[in-house]
């Protein structure tokens, strides 16, 4: 959704900047077309940027023992074990 809204911006700023040639005595809509461009950008690298970060976080997936000490299988482990402290 991000990118969308990203690459919108940036449609409709490129139109107002570049494509619109009137002039009104109140707006400057070249100007506004560039902060359109410029909040486009920021979107498009705001949302790589988030979705980049949530790739690398790391998956628990021992977070389940098999074979238990009862052979049971889908026994929980420790809570020492889920946070890698293994107790001797």
């Amino acid at each position: 959704m991000g990118i969308g809204l990203g690459v919108f911006l940036l449609v409709v700023g490129a139109i107002l900047a570049f494509g619109v040639k009137t002039s009104l005595t109140d707006f400057d809509l070249t100007a506004i077309g560039y902060i359109l461009i410029a909040g486009g950008v920021l979107v498009i690298l705001l949302s790589l940027i988030v979705s980049c970060r949530g790739a690398t976080r790391p998956e628990h997936r021992d977070q389940y023992r098999f074979g238990g000490a009862s052979g049971s299988r889908g026994t929980r482990r420790p809570e020492h074990w889920v946070l890698g402290l293994a107790r001797t």
